[in-house]
């Protein structure tokens, strides 16, 4: 019995809750379907839950991504079927991607099932003309009523915006939930949750700074504004409320859109002030500075990223620092939910670990460290591959009927092509250890006896020591330098966690290998 599968995406995730048009519906035909037609429902579902057909982020990044990679490992057994509602659950791309990508999962050996035609594509069917021309009508179709859509949503928002900007209060869902309109009125009145948002005024005003009042309402069990599942508060989200023009009665320049505002215009002014104030003595980014381990560096407590911030103002004193201190802190404690991985890591003593240490002295040459063998490996069975694939397009080039093999020919350059570029980036991978074991051992020796000065340490590797720090702290104040370490580092390694509880932070290389613990504290 053949297996198919049922494949639901929906453009929205609003879209889940009408069962007559949404994920229920899908899967209801998909059942009605195998029964008629003798197949096996797998219960694996792939569901792409508001996720964009019309710039193929299901093809090329959500579920169907999944299900087409799994269709060309071939394990998803024999003569597997997709089930589809029709060709824009699919892709609404334009047909220069979306044809492409379809006939090439039907040439991988799955079958297509169109429930809204009650027809099922084949391998066969990409050699056949009227099926080829079909299905490009049916992708064009979609991918036309898409654009079409999407161009009468942007036109109705427009004419919105421009009767807003007249000066006319209409009914629109992009205001803050402490509003609602008043039918009767005409106009837009607070709701009960003005009442929480005058609080966090207050509480500003009074000197709270952003991570307390968001830990509060958190602590509290105070609902966050806005969100109808549970969400908790976080300082983004108070500052995001009190930055909004329409606390004081403002929206898209119409200065009379609300008829009872929450604040007067000099106490928002006042907030503004202060917001400037206070940000020089809060974990923030700078545009002055680049983060060179953005993306790879990761709590291993809640899974979350670490956030880079920079501190000014001595806290203690309220006195200029000498030198900005800026730290790695889990972007959940920054944001007050729940994470017992507290404590900040000193940003400048990991960048000066992790290159001078692990990577080497000169952050400009990146040093590489991956399994030689397996990469090597890796490489002899491309090549194999490879020969195999060159082999095969020889002897159907001596065929004399060319027109029999050239779809096949086709084909097999593409995979030439597709094993030469994978051969390359391979090769180009490769790379030597910069840094053998026995310097960092010698660099770990130094690095310890500079903290411990009773141990024994000549005055030559004392000074030589300290200059080599003084010209790598010197290098990696130069952005230029930072952006290209940035870019090229997740090539590299996968991620680096940061254990603030134990005080060690751990490198992975791409295959999520441990291979590096930073030094004890």
């Amino acid at each position: 019995m053949r297996t198919a599968y049922s494949y639901v995406r929906l453009s929205s995730k609003r879209q889940t809750k009408d069962t007559s048009t949404g994920q229920t519906r899908q899967l209801e035909r998909a059942a009605a379907i195998c029964k008629e037609k003798g197949w096996h429902l797998s219960p694996k579902t792939f569901l792409d839950l508001g996720v964009s057909g019309y710039k193929g982020e299901n093809r090329l990044q959500g579920s169907l991504a999944k299900f087409i990679k799994l269709a060309k490992e071939g394990k998803l057994g024999e003569q597997p079927v997709l089930l589809l509602e029709g060709f824009d659950r699919f892709s609404r791309q334009n047909i220069d991607k979306a044809e492409p990508a379809f006939v090439d999962l039907l040439k991988s050996g799955v079958d297509i099932h169109v429930s809204l035609t009650n027809k099922t594509f084949t391998k066969e069917h990409t050699k056949e003309l009227l099926s080829r021309v079909e299905i490009l009508v049916s992708i064009k179709q979609a991918h036309d009523f898409s654009a079409l859509l999407s161009s009468r949503i942007k036109s109705t928002q427009e004419l919105r915006d421009r009767k807003i900007r007249s000066g006319q209060v209409i009914r629109t869902c992009n205001v803050p939930r402490y509003y609602a309109f008043d039918d009767a009125a005409k106009t837009y009145i607070q709701t009960p949750a003005a009442d929480i948002v005058k609080r966090i005024i207050k509480d500003y005003l009074d000197g709270n700074s952003l991570y307390r009042i968001s830990q509060t309402l958190n602590t509290e069990q105070i609902p966050c504004i806005g969100y109808k599942a549970r969400v908790k508060w976080s300082r983004m989200t108070i500052r995001g409320i009190l930055q909004t023009e329409a606390l004081y009665g403002i929206h898209k320049g119409n200065e009379a859109f609300f008829k009872d505002p929450i604040c007067d215009k000099d106490t928002f002014d006042r907030i503004r002030v202060l917001l400037k104030q206070n940000s020089g003595n809060r974990g923030r980014f700078g545009s002055d500075f680049v983060n060179m381990f953005r993306g790879i560096a990761k709590c291993p407590v809640c899974k979350g990223s670490m956030s880079a911030g920079v501190q000014f103002i001595n806290s203690k004193t309220g006195k200029a620092k000498k030198e900005p201190y800026r730290y790695f802190r889990c972007s959940s404690v920054s944001n007050s939910i729940p994470c017992t991985n507290r404590h900040n890591f000193n940003l400048k003593e990991i960048e000066t670990e992790f290159f001078a240490v692990f990577m080497q002295q000169d952050p400009e040459a990146v040093f590489r460290q991956n399994d030689d063998g397996a990469n090597q490996k890796e490489i002899t069975r491309t090549q194999t591959e490879l020969d195999k694939v060159s082999k095969k397009i020889k002897t159907l080039l001596e065929d004399d009927d060319l027109s029999e093999v050239k779809a096949k020919l086709q084909e097999l350059r593409k995979q030439r092509q597709s094993l030469n570029t994978k051969l390359q980036g391979l090769q180009l991978n490769r790379s030597a250890q910069v840094v053998r074991m026995e310097n960092i051992v010698d660099f770990k020796r130094l690095l310890a006896a500079v903290k411990k000065p009773t141990e024994t340490f000549t005055t030559a590797d004392k000074m030589n020591f300290e200059k080599g720090i003084s010209s790598l702290e010197q290098k990696l104040k130069n952005n230029a330098i930072r952006m290209k370490v940035r870019n090229i580092l997740p090539s590299i390694i996968s991620r680096i966690d940061f254990n603030a509880v134990k005080g060690w932070w751990k490198v992975y290389d791409l295959n999520g290998k441990d291979i590096y613990t930073s030094m004890p504290n």
